[in-house]
């Protein structure tokens, strides 16, 4: 029998019985078919001050933590790399920020120096590498280094840019886009080439952009922009060196996301009177509700045939699935305001 189990990623404060009921929810696959290293859940969340990295396998519902975190206040969302086998966290190490650097199997891989400020860690879709901003040249830059702090490498050198967000890998590893910010003035959008060094400014294309997301194929950037005075989606071919308004509505749009195939785009709509899941092609063709009632932050499930989203259509905020024709709704889990939904993954692969 074909195993059909997803996992999510969800960064969790407070009690986990949210995390167990919405794993128990899930389709999972008759006992004992479960194999190592198959789809499970991956989530991070804390009991009181405490904290760390749990995997849920949903085919036996056994619980296991495998990272537990530095003792320091964590001052971002930590990043997973793709596997689901690392973590980074930016930390405050008694006044200091810092980044920490963890691997399930071999533990803490490396700490970057608490003389400096190292933000916003990103990772490579090989989880070799991560991106980073730093303030150890005197001012904000770019840098490259190995997970373990190997090979460090510094991309810019220039006085006023500030992080704004974390550093943006394109699937196939070829380009990093980062997001800076400069005082009274503007938020900008670089992208590097990690191996020939290069940055090329994408403002004039892009101009101030937010919900920045890579297609699957590294050939597109779709983002929300408010250029034309409402949110609309927009999608950049880096190969044609275009920015096209796929949503061109008097509608708010907003949260784009790609299906695993890149065919499709989900995103949050308000043409509908408030936001709510909308879905359409790669080209902007057949828009649609995928629901009436509320919805943010849609995220596709790996095999391209479920959307989770996050809703507070019954009076509390949970998190929901639905399959892609907006049948099949489930409620999944309860959340809190401090709870934050990230995205479905498979582990191990």
């Amino acid at each position: 029998m074909t195993e059909r189990v997803f996992a999510s990623f969800v960064v969790r404060a407070g009690v986990g019985v949210a995390l167990l009921c919405a794993a128990l929810f899930l389709a999972a696959p008759a006992a004992g078919q479960a194999q190592p290293g198959g789809p499970q859940m991956l989530f991070w969340f804390r009991r009181g001050e405490d904290y760390g990295v749990y995997i849920m396998d949903i085919g036996r519902h056994l619980l296991r933590e495998v990272m537990d975190a530095p003792p320091y206040n964590i001052m971002s969302i930590p990043m997973v790399s793709r596997d689901g086998r690392r973590v980074a966290y930016e930390v405050d190490n008694r006044g200091y920020l810092q980044l920490v650097i963890r691997d399930v199997t071999l533990g803490q891989l490396y700490q970057t120096p608490p003389r400096y400020e190292d933000r916003l860690p990103g990772w490579s879709p090989d989880g070799s590498q991560i991106a980073f901003w730093s303030s150890r040249s005197g001012h904000y830059d770019i840098y490259v280094m190995n997970a373990d702090g190997t090979n460090l490498r510094q991309y810019t050198d220039e006085i006023g840019y500030y992080p704004y967000n974390h550093p943006l890998w394109s699937p196939d590893g070829r380009r990093i886009v980062f997001q800076y910010s400069r005082p009274r003035t503007h938020t900008g959008i670089l992208v590097l080439d990690p191996a020939s060094g290069a940055i090329q400014s994408l403002n004039a294309l892009v101009g101030t952009a937010a919900d920045l997301v890579w297609s699957p194929d590294s050939t597109r950037l779709a983002f929300r922009s408010d250029r034309d005075r409402n949110g609309e989606i927009y999608v950049l071919d880096f190969e044609q060196g275009i920015a096209r308004n796929l949503s061109d509505n008097e509608a708010a749009d907003f949260q784009p996301t790609w299906s695993p195939d890149g065919r499709r785009l989900a995103f949050v709509s308000t043409r509908g009177g408030r936001g709510s899941i909308h879905v359409m092609n790669a080209d902007g063709s057949d828009i649609h509700a995928l629901s009436a009632d509320i919805g943010w932050s849609p995220v596709w499930s790996p095999d391209g045939g479920h959307i989770a989203f996050l809703s507070n259509r019954d009076g509390a905020e949970a998190l929901y699935v639905m399959d892609v024709e907006g049948g099949n709704l489930r409620r999944v889990a309860d959340l809190s305001r401090r709870d934050v939904f990230l995205r479905w993954m498979v582990v191990g692969e």
